[in-house]
């Protein structure tokens, strides 16, 4: 599939440039000049977790107890209408198995809310929290799904990480 796709999609962006050089002006000389080495993946497998982040939940900025990340619409500015994501802990805690984290691009989300979500950019604040709950459930002996959430915000919160209700200036360097 993925070569399928490798060779569909060199072949469409010569197709797409032909396009360009004949109907748009400015494009007459333009050429491809540099691509990826290989086909990527942005969406994939998801883990069903005790939350699942909606299309709702991004668009609306909603704010759950348990806020691990902030996570803006790459893009878009909150000041043109976009509020910034707020990723619950429980979006990456899997429902069905125990001692287990997600994050990255397998957070528990619907398609929409995974595909706003799922960018680098996004995904290494959902590192750290998983990271630190890691860290924490390791040194008191418990599952990731035992840790108080509170004890998890605030050890973000002495790593700089801005979670909903804190202003920024008052997290120090």
């Amino acid at each position: 599939d993925l070569t399928w796709v490798e060779v569909n999609a060199r072949k469409s962006m010569r197709i797409t440039l032909k396009f360009l050089r004949e109907n748009v002006p400015g494009f007459q000389q333009a050429y491809i000049m540099d691509t990826a080495s290989q086909i990527g993946t942005r969406g994939s497998r998801r883990l069903t977790g005790e939350y699942v982040v909606t299309w709702d939940d991004v668009m609306s900025g909603r704010v759950h107890p348990d806020p691990v990340a902030v996570l803006p619409h790459l893009g878009h500015r909150p000041e043109d209408g976009y509020p910034h994501a707020h990723l619950p802990y429980r979006a990456l805690l899997p429902r069905r198995f125990e001692n287990l984290m997600v994050a990255g691009r397998c957070f528990s989300s619907d398609v929409k809310a995974n595909d706003a979500l799922n960018w680098i950019q996004q995904c290494i604040p959902m590192g750290q929290a998983a990271g630190t709950a890691a860290a924490l459930a390791v040194k008191r002996g418990l599952s990731p799904r035992a840790i108080d959430v509170s004890v998890l915000q605030s050890a973000l919160l002495k790593q700089d990480v801005p979670l909903p209700g804190v202003p920024l200036k008052t997290l120090t360097k």
